[in-house]
């Protein structure tokens, strides 16, 4: 019986459940309601831009608590707490009367809301497939892909038809749906036996280990860089349209581009995952970011329908990435603490770059420098990625654990 005929049900409520969780609902469609949200209360760009900056930071900090917390709890009282926090603070959006500080907190909960609605999926999946860990973790992340194609020229178009208030309400709905799948059957696999046993998967490095390693840090730095050139351009991506005089057809177009490109770089990736050498997946996926950052600079609106493709294929691929090497170079003892502090890492960069790009834009009037400081930044990522080194050798012990700083020898 192959893992995908054995796993099915847990690889589509996985992909369900980050189809509908907040980093797909959330930050994919802040760029929609950034026009809607200076209208109504006032708000300069770089105002609204507080929102998915606060989002980043928090972020940061809440993943690595959140892969602690699964790794400890399990998925379901996790997930199933992230998925009625993130109703709650749909709801909550929808009833602001122009505090930026209740923006911000509700920034800060829905945070919170993301890792747990991202995080535990990975866990479950990487818990259920080896072999093809790869393509799982992929075909899970083609939920982020289907979000980011369908939700935000819908949000645009129910928001013109309805308002935001009540777009965020229908939001609050929606995001209830996996709770019911993930309750019923969200059984995490047991090591021993793919029944299931009373033995939690412990293969690999404690995160004490983890945190020592070269690997650890260089992924870290790394993706650093990538959250704050790609991720913190996304909310800005359909108003940088809109100033360069595209309609809300055009700008709708573009962003279902994005999506698509999305879906094609989660499968495309997860599929090379299982058969290429990470790392160079990796640089192919920066240097082609960079890529279409200096096209949208140079051409502006005649490059927008490649660029936004160019950006939505490193959209696929980081957060596979990040959970396949963590996987890979550090096994699954300690996986949800790991890929926790990594996926909260690359929220530090993707909480920087809303604002910086916000800031670049009040100052100079337009993205260009925004876009070339991107592209510059996704370069320096390349060398850092192919300097990582081989996976662990597997062919006695297939997660024992790379090399920690302490052990590395002098000068």
């Amino acid at each position: 019986m192959t893992e995908f005929t054995r796993s099915w049900h847990k690889l589509a409520i996985a992909c369900l459940g980050v189809s509908l969780g907040s980093n797909a609902i959330y930050y994919f469609t802040q760029g929609v309601f950034m026009r809607p949200l200076q209208a109504e209360f006032g708000w300069t760009r770089g105002e609204v831009s507080i929102g998915p900056t606060v989002f980043g930071l928090a972020f940061t900090f809440g993943s690595p608590l959140c892969g602690l917390a699964v790794d400890k709890f399990g998925f379901r009282t996790v997930t199933a707490f992230s998925i009625m926090l993130l109703s709650a603070c749909f709801w909550g959006l929808s009833q602001m009367q122009g505090s930026l500080s209740s923006f911000a907190l509700l920034a800060i909960l829905i945070a919170t809301a993301a890792a747990g609605t991202t995080i535990p999926y990975i866990r479950l999946v990487s818990g259920w497939f080896t072999k093809a860990r790869g393509l799982a973790i992929g075909l899970t992340m083609v939920g982020a892909g289907v979000a980011a194609a369908v939700v935000p020229p819908f949000a645009a178009d129910y928001i013109h038809q309805h308002g935001w208030r009540d777009t965020y309400r229908l939001f609050a709905l929606v995001a209830l749906l996996p709770l019911p799948f993930v309750l019923i059957f969200g059984r995490e696999r047991r090591a021993g036996s793919l029944s299931g046993s009373d033995e939690p998967l412990a293969g690999g490095m404690s995160i004490s280990e983890v945190v020592r390693t070269r690997q650890f840090w260089v992924l870290g730095l790394t993706f650093i860089f990538a959250g704050a050139a790609i991720t913190g351009l996304i909310p800005h991506l359909a108003p940088m349209l809109q100033d360069a005089g595209a309609g809300p057809t055009r700008v709708g177009a573009v962003m279902g581009v994005m999506g698509l490109a999305v879906i094609a770089g989660r499968i495309l990736t997860g599929f090379a995952l299982d058969r290429v050498f990470a790392p160079y997946i990796a640089a192919t996926i920066l240097a082609l970011s960079a890529l279409g950052c200096c096209g949208l600079a140079v051409f502006g609106q005649g490059f927008d329908v490649v660029g936004a493709a160019l950006i939505g294929l490193s959209m696929g691929a980081e957060t596979d990435l990040l959970a396949y090497m963590s996987a890979r170079y550090f096994g699954m003892r300690s996986f949800g603490a790991v890929f926790g502090l990594q996926y909260g890492l690359f929220g530090l960069g993707a909480a920087i770059g809303p604002l910086v790009a916000g800031l670049l834009y009040n100052h100079y009037g337009d993205y260009d420098i925004a876009l070339f400081a991107a592209s510059f930044t996704l370069i320096i990522g390349i060398p850092l990625l192919l300097s990582i080194g081989r996976y662990p050798d597997d062919s006695s012990q297939p997660e024992r654990s790379p090399q920690v700083l302490s052990d590395l020898p002098a000068g």
